[in-house]
């Protein structure tokens, strides 16, 4: 790894982290293989979509992907995500973060959002503190570049063609 790609990869933790102190519920993710791991003190609920656009769809290779949002998603061990975080970083100026081990996608920040947020997979969710359901993503997004051979007509929810109106 360069210099360079070093320098990123490390600012990117930075900007992605934030102290999350005192008690509450709280979620815990991780990658595949278990090197990266986080948690989440708070979800923006409004904010939790399937993404059809291009992007996520060859990031993650699969027909969408699922994110949610937060301003408080901390790396559980700091030492082990600098050492296999890798961050992508896109023409259009998204960054996107993975597991330089197992691939499992993690992260993404879109070049002109709030750079306190930071949107992560839903699906590296391992379970709440408190052992209840996680989250239930609220809208469909970037339907217009979604694969032609997924239905998703009836399942209640919105369809926006391209990101939330």
């Amino acid at each position: 790894m360069s210099q360079e790609e070093e320098k990123e990869r490390t600012s990117a933790l930075a900007d992605l982290s934030s102290s999350t102190t005192g008690s509450g519920r709280h979620w815990k993710g991780s990658c595949l293989c278990g090197k990266i791991r986080y948690r989440v003190k708070s979800l923006a609920s409004t904010k939790m979509a399937h993404c059809h656009c291009t992007d996520c769809r060859k990031f993650h290779g699969s027909a969408f992907s699922t994110f949610g949002e937060t301003t408080t998603l901390e790396w559980i061990d700091r030492d082990e995500a600098r050492k296999h975080l890798q961050t992508y970083v896109a023409t259009n100026g998204s960054k996107r973060q993975f597991c330089r081990n197992c691939g499992s996608s993690l992260t993404f920040a879109s070049s002109n959002a709030d750079p306190g947020y930071i949107e992560f997979a839903l699906a590296t969710l391992d379970e709440a503190s408190d052992g209840s359901t996680v989250v239930e993503p609220d809208a469909h997004v970037f339907v217009d570049s979604k694969v032609p051979w997924l239905n998703i007509d009836n399942d209640g929810l919105p369809k926006h063609a391209r990101g939330r109106a």
